[in-house]
């Protein structure tokens, strides 16, 4: 199964119930987008063949959510299935400062996040291109944000730059159960 990795406060939003839509940057950046069977985009070479870009997920993947862990250091190693895993939003302040009675080693990187370490599946519901200038208010709160001005402060955090001609995959979600799998 596959992992999306979401933030320490884009987690705690999820786990409330109140992201139900992701944002992926798009690689590479498509110059026009062309609806077909695939999503192709335009080269600048006008005898190339526009090559096919394909999204991360597709509607009725079910996936883990992978975020910032860690196993407590009298167990590292030997925590499977021992529910002895920490995770950083549990202890996020809303500062960007951990708590500081957090019980472990150090914080494990998602990218690294296995599996059965996570603690919630999402189904991918619909996913589609668009540029982040196409976001509506309503769209940033289905990001889990109260206004446009947090969802882009935390854009530019993560990717470096706020650029509204952005392409980027609008991946819509729906939380699962653990242990509940996408119908075949």
């Amino acid at each position: 199964m596959k992992g999306l990795i979401f933030s320490a406060p884009m987690m705690k939003s999820w786990l409330a119930g109140n992201k139900t839509v992701t944002r992926r940057l798009m690689n590479p950046q498509p110059d026009m987008v062309r609806y077909g069977i695939a999503h192709k985009f335009a080269t600048t070479h006008p005898f190339d063949e526009p090559p096919i870009i394909n999204p991360p997920y597709h509607p009725g993947e079910t996936v883990y959510i992978k975020e910032v862990w860690g196993i407590h250091k009298a167990f590292d190693g030997k925590a499977v299935g021992l529910g002895l895993v920490y995770y950083r939003a549990d202890y996020f302040t809303g500062t960007g400062i951990p708590g500081q009675d957090v019980p472990i080693i150090k914080w494990k990187s998602p990218r690294f996040m296995p599996e059965w370490a996570s603690r919630s599946n999402a189904l991918i519901v619909s996913v589609r291109p668009e540029q982040l200038n196409d976001m509506t208010p309503d769209e940033f709160i289905l990001e889990g944000f109260q206004s446009s001005d947090d969802f882009i402060g935390l854009w530019t955090k993560l990717h470096g730059i706020w650029t509204p001609h952005t392409w980027v995959w609008r991946i819509e979600l729906e939380k699962l159960q653990r242990g509940r799998c996408a119908k075949a």
